[in-house]
């Protein structure tokens, strides 16, 4: 993995990098850098790389388990910094999906590398493996780069919009 980051423990000048692995008998360890000096709504579209290796056992179709991994790092990025849904009187304050801030393709990392370890024992799956160890690097990747350790999720999570009428 630290090859392949290309040193991990020396982000890009201003950026801090976060990582986290989930053990179970599946693996996933990403490695995503966030530029500092931004909003937390903003820092998502900051993070221009991110590199994951998972262990499957014997994977059956790596492409499909590529494509896994890729939607789980939106999931992360989303539940980590703004995604959400503001509740009141039991209701959701959301009426359109335009005001669920889910990650959009613009806050994606643009350079994403999923290396799926070699075939070793049984068949195992992916499933949302992606999720978990994403969040915890997003997560660790923003405490290092604003100093302030997330205790809650989403990180922002403001209601900027009109709430949909009651």
């Amino acid at each position: 993995m630290a090859e392949t980051t290309g040193g991990a423990d020396k982000p890009p000048p201003k950026a801090a990098l976060g990582r986290r692995t989930l053990l179970t008998y599946l693996v996933a360890a990403p490695t995503l850098t966030v530029a500092t000096g931004l909003a937390p709504a903003t820092a998502a579209a900051a993070a221009p790389r991110a590199v994951i290796a998972v262990d499957v056992g014997r994977p059956i179709n790596p492409r499909g388990i590529e494509a896994q991994m890729v939607g789980g790092l939106t999931d992360a990025i989303s539940t980590t910094l703004t995604a959400g849904l503001h509740i009141d009187k039991g209701l959701p304050l959301e009426g359109s999906y335009s005001q669920f801030h889910y990650a959009r393709q613009r806050n994606s990392p643009t350079d994403v590398q999923v290396i799926v370890m070699p075939a070793h024992g049984e068949p195992g799956g992916a499933g949302e493996l992606g999720v978990p160890a994403a969040v915890g690097a997003i997560a660790n990747a923003y405490a290092r780069a604003t100093g302030t350790r997330p205790r809650s999720f989403p990180v922002d999570f403001p209601v900027d919009f009109e709430p949909f009428p009651r």
